[in-house]
């Protein structure tokens, strides 16, 4: 097929290299954002994870995380990278703290992490995946593992959305049903 396709490019009078897109073959989930599926994966592709930490997917524990990253933005932001949230907590100079994009970082937090970021960079598709991926990778080096049924580890320790209990309006702890949708779409193959 390949060589048809070059042939009638060839005879159309078109020389210049030509490659078809790739599809979003690696998603186990349909991918209705690309470009930042794409931008995920390269992030993650350029770490490398600790051998220990548990795979919780029945695939490749890269893919795993590619993929429950992209399902995180859909809470965290819905894919808008202009998306802010104000939290309910402040910084050291008493104003609040404003999460910001893709993964909803903060810069008081982000650069705590080393990101070395600005309220402005932090709306950059490529700066707030590359800081929540390396957030992640760090939970993932300490506590060698994504995201726990138990326990506020891994990823739940920056993210509420990657925590299995929240505390409702009325200060009860209740099932987190973001973290409940995120553990869904990775088909998990163990209980942890």
């Amino acid at each position: 097929m390949k060589t048809i396709l070059a042939l009638s490019l060839i005879a159309a009078g078109i020389t210049q290299a030509f490659t078809p897109s790739k599809p979003a073959r690696e998603a186990i989930h349909p991918v209705k954002h690309q470009a930042i599926y794409d931008m995920i994966s390269r992030e993650v592709d350029k770490i490398t994870l600790n051998p220990n930490v548990k795979n919780l997917c029945n695939y490749d524990i890269k893919l795993c995380m590619k993929n429950m990253m992209y399902k995180m933005v859909e809470f965290e932001s819905g894919y808008n990278t202009n998306a802010t949230y104000k939290e309910n907590f402040t910084d050291a100079q008493g104003k609040n703290v404003i999460s910001r994009g893709l993964f909803q970082l903060s810069v008081e937090s982000a650069n705590g992490y080393k990101c070395n970021v600005t309220a402005n960079s932090l709306h950059d598709m490529e700066t707030n995946t590359r800081c929540a991926v390396k957030i992640m990778h760090h939970w993932l080096s300490k506590d060698l593992i994504m995201m726990s049924e138990s326990k506020n580890i891994g990823g739940g320790r920056y993210w509420s959305v990657c925590r299995p209990f929240v505390k409702d309006k009325y200060g009860k702890t209740i099932p987190n049903k973001n973290y409940l949708a995120i553990k869904g779409s990775l088909k998990w193959k163990t209980v942890i």
